[in-house]
């Protein structure tokens, strides 16, 4: 059985190897303490609460990890539903929840799941980044996810733990037929191998040539979405739009990778044409499920799903030198300077432009002219869908600031005053863009 120590990274010292039980994970926890054992070593098994033998199944795992010498974490998953797709995610959840920095976790993903993942992925009309299969590397919270195993079959797993007296578990679940996966693995594949003996290794070797074809896609694609980009989370729209229809799936695909954010269905994708129009201060949005993409002038904007907006009738009573906490996704408000010098304080009620005001909300900033706040939203650059979580500083009915965007005169006099400045943090933790 050969593992590819070669994916490991040259600084990792520590692995954390996902041990299900099973003759892969088995085979593969066994060869790495038997062949690495100046590494730092240690299991995870997720309990994933489904089977009358789960706990018997972490009972198995702990037992053979006392006996090998490995530290063994079990982590217990809640996932929305026994599928194939939330088993999955709550895995990893704990995976990305468990790992430490640059710490290494190695799963037994072998030829035989990357021949069923390419079949499965060609069966529902995936392209070339789905067809490349299983990667054998890649981020994984603060460390790295890695599949040595990729190039060896199910069947050599189980003869390394049959030559070296290894127990392994078996699912009884895997012998039903009514997930995708199980279908193919019991019915489709033995079929296909009766008929192309190399079927497995061949669909493997597909996967490899295809992933190889999407890193050279990524590489020239990563250029030109480095030439778009205009902020973090925005590119600029119209040069994207002159695009033609794959480049623009490329650069959605890379982008939505890069964000880790769910990529956009190509039924979606359809509709980019959506977003040509620049409404000034209007915005378009594409939205698909756990990410939205949204147009504001000349720019677009790749987002996670929204949040939700703060109350309207949230009305936080402070001061200035004793700020509250925010709502969720509105950031946080600062005072900034030696408040031991200053005596004064200045309370202010904190309130959001989805408060039911009397009418429309203007404010004057120090030095400039009185205009509504939509006015000074524009002028700021700020996106629509954000508006609504920018606190505003009020006492009784009148508007002494928009966070630090725009700070009226009575309001800065008393900063100059105590020598202090207002600061606004937005909710990705940056400096807002135009100061007080």
């Amino acid at each position: 059985m050969q593992v590819a120590t070669e994916l490991f990274p040259p600084s990792s010292g520590a692995l954390m190897v996902a041990f299900s039980g099973g003759a892969d994970s088995t085979a593969l926890l066994h060869w790495l303490k038997r062949n690495l054992p100046q590494l730092s070593l240690r299991a995870i098994h997720v309990n994933h609460q489904i089977s009358e033998q789960s706990s018997q199944w972490a009972q198995h795992c702990q037992a053979f990890c006392e006996q090998l010498g490995v530290p063994l974490q079990i982590a217990v998953a809640d996932p929305r539903s026994d599928s194939e797709t939330d088993l999955r995610r709550a895995r990893y959840h704990l995976f990305e929840q468990s790992i430490q920095t640059n710490e290494v976790l190695l799963t037994a993903h072998h030829q035989d799941d990357q021949a069923e993942t390419f079949m499965l992925r060609a069966l529902r009309g995936s392209g070339v980044r789905g067809l490349a299969g299983i990667p054998a590397r890649r981020r994984l919270g603060q460390g790295w996810l890695l599949r040595p195993m990729l190039h060896c079959r199910h069947s050599e797993s189980k003869a390394y733990c049959s030559e070296h007296g290894l127990p392994w578990l078996e699912d009884p679940s895997n012998q039903i037929d009514h997930a995708d996966r199980n279908f193919l693995r019991l019915n489709v594949m033995p079929l296909l191998a009766k008929r192309w003996p190399q079927a497995v290794s061949q669909f493997s070797r597909s996967a490899d040539q295809l992933a190889s074809s999407q890193q050279w896609q990524d590489s020239v694609t990563a250029r030109e979405l480095a030439r778009l980009q205009v902020s973090a989370h925005a590119i600029c729209a119209q040069g994207f739009l002159t695009n033609s229809t794959e480049q623009r799936h490329q650069l959605i695909s890379l982008w939505c990778q890069q964000r880790e954010i769910p990529s956009m269905p190509r039924s979606v994708e359809g509709r980019l044409d959506d977003l040509a129009v620049d409404n000034y201060d209007q915005s378009a949005t594409l939205q698909w499920p756990g990410a939205r993409l949204c147009r504001f002038r000349d720019e677009l904007h790749l987002l996670g799903p929204p949040t939700s907006e703060p109350d309207p009738g949230l009305d936080l009573a402070a001061s200035l030198r004793n700020l509250p906490l925010l709502p969720e996704g509105c950031g946080a408000l600062q005072l900034l300077g030696d408040q031991s010098a200053g005596d004064q304080d200045f309370s202010i009620h904190i309130r959001f432009a989805g408060y039911r005001h009397s009418g429309p909300l203007h404010l004057r900033p120090a030095g400039r002219h009185r205009r509504a706040i939509k006015h000074w939203f524009q002028e700021a650059g700020v996106p629509p869908w954000d508006r609504p979580f920018v606190p505003l500083l009020f006492r009784s009915q009148e508007l002494l600031a928009m966070a630090d965007l725009y700070i009226g005169e009575r309001l800065q006099n008393w900063l100059q005053e105590q020598k202090l400045s207002l600061r606004w943090l937005t909710p990705n933790g940056q400096r807002s863009t135009i100061g007080g």
